[in-house]
């Protein structure tokens, strides 16, 4: 029984100024079409004008197809498509075997004035004598051989086929990064490529994330975030760095394995534990000691030795900042700094828009309560001793204390929740700020000058947002849409 494989599918683009022949063509491949031997799964016939608006879908349509017959004639060749850089990628497609192109030579044609290879291409019947010419008895006669020599060539694509087939069972049975890639490399054209790269893609991501989470070193991160095709944990990707950069004992880490006094002065700077940092002083003091004209009064020999046999440093809690720096010129480094600068400054200001807000709504709680205190205070009293309050009027005695205990409740069910949503927007907007930290030192290593751009654009958002957010009265909250 016949395999989806063994059928042949065949796509015939002419002219249609050459139309009035296309009939001649279509009976012979009638015949060869209703040989059950051949398993042909159908002809299609399009004209070149036709295909010209069609060619934005062509390399989805041309993934079902094997054959591509092309009746070559000076209007087919005048044709605006037959000009473009799309018609000539059905050369490359035969070349390297992912469908085949078969010219049948109509009418005469100058060929060689062409600027496409005919001379590497087969041409049926003949490169010489086109079907409509007195070189043949009758039409019929080089017709018949066209659809001869397609035979061969149909069962050469037939093994193709099974070939796909048998490769897309093995790719699919290992099901792993590196056979769909040996897959997609040796059929970039296929009616699998697109499950292929989605397979492929699913399974780098996974592989890239779990070795991230495994390791928990800002490297794998950066080799996800830099490689994983789909990101779907770049968000917390970013955070991870931010979080390592920010370790305590990353920073201790660092200091420790590199011997460096910047990264003690770094340690001090940014932590404050005791006993750590009576090391990180004596340490300071050890390296301070040291000669300060031991280099500068080197030989030429030896300065150049020394300079040669310059570390790199192990670092973990400056990692991303200390790979950018080392690649970057003077002036990309001013650049990075200034910006990351901006960056920590912006940071600040959100968290303290964030507090801000925390505070209103502290505050708005507080009046809450002493307001309700008072309420129940009051129907304390009147419950207690109705007789001091007969002279009050109704308004005083319930109208008043009513308003007060509703306002007391909008304050605290309507208004501190929204405000809270401001306070929650903040939180948000900190880690996207930090996160573009990230991102803009991702974006200097990869000289990568529209993600600069856009990181920029993003933060200049952010605090036109935090101004306006600052700004806000409390009425605004009670301007119900």
């Amino acid at each position: 029984m016949a395999k989806r494989e063994d059928f042949i599918s065949i796509l015939c683009l002419y002219s249609a100024q050459d139309e009035d022949n296309l009939s001649l063509l279509e009976q012979h491949f009638e015949l060869l079409y209703n040989n059950p031997n051949d398993y042909f799964s159908d002809i299609t016939y399009l004209s070149i004008e036709s295909y010209q608006d069609w060619y934005t879908e062509q390399d989805v349509f041309l993934e079902s197809v094997d054959i591509i017959l092309v009746l070559l004639s000076t209007h087919l060749m005048n044709a605006p498509y037959t000009q473009s850089y799309q018609f000539k990628s059905l050369f490359k497609m035969h070349y390297n075997q992912s469908l085949s192109l078969v010219p049948i030579y109509l009418k005469a044609v100058d060929l060689e004035g062409t600027r496409f290879d005919f001379e590497n291409v087969d041409i049926f019947p003949s490169s010489e004598h086109p079907i409509l010419s007195a070189h043949w008895k009758h039409p019929d006669v080089a017709m018949r051989q066209v659809v001869e020599a397609i035979k061969p060539i149909s069962e050469k694509m037939r093994t193709r086929k099974r070939m796909i087939e048998a490769a897309w069972e093995r790719a699919t049975s290992l099901h792993t990064t590196q056979s769909y890639r040996d897959y997609l490399n040796r059929f970039p054209i296929s009616p699998h490529k697109a499950d292929a790269e989605e397979r492929r893609d699913a399974l780098l991501e996974d592989d890239l994330w779990a070795n991230a989470l495994k390791k928990n070193r800002v490297a794998t991160y950066l080799e996800y975030l830099n490689d994983a095709p789909l990101q779907d944990h770049a968000e917390e990707a970013k955070q991870n760095i931010i979080e390592i950069e920010a370790s305590e004992a990353a920073a201790w880490q660092d200091a420790v394995d590199n011997d460096e006094m910047a990264f003690y002065f770094n340690y001090k700077g940014r932590f404050s534990d005791e006993a750590k940092e009576i090391i990180a002083n004596e340490e300071i003091e050890e390296y301070m000691k040291r000669p300060l004209d031991e280099f500068a009064y080197a030989t030429e020999d030896e300065r150049e030795q020394a300079l040669q046999s310059r570390r790199s440093f192990n670092t973990e809690s400056n990692h991303l900042t200390y790979l950018a720096l080392r690649q970057l010129n003077s002036e990309e480094q001013l650049a990075l700094i200034l910006m990351t600068q901006y960056i920590q400054a912006l940071s600040r200001k959100v968290l303290g828009v964030k507090r801000h807000f925390e505070g209103r709504a502290a505050s708005f709680r507080m009046y809450a309560f002493y307001i309700l205190t008072v309420v129940l205070l009051y129907v304390a009293a009147f419950s207690l001793y109705p007789k001091y309050f007969e002279l009050i009027g109704n308004f005083l005695k319930f109208y008043l204390p009513f308003s007060l205990l509703l306002a007391c409740l909008g304050v605290w069910f309507y208004l501190v929740p929204e405000i809270n949503k401001d306070v929650q927007f903040c939180k948000e907007k900190a880690t996207s700020v930090q996160q573009t930290e990230v991102g803009l030192k991702m974006a200097f290593l990869q000289y990568d000058e529209r993600g600069k751009r856009q990181i920029m654009n993003e933060l200049y958002f952010v605090e036109q947002q935090m101004k306006a957010l600052k700004a806000k009265p409390n009425l605004d909250y009670f301007k119900f849409s």
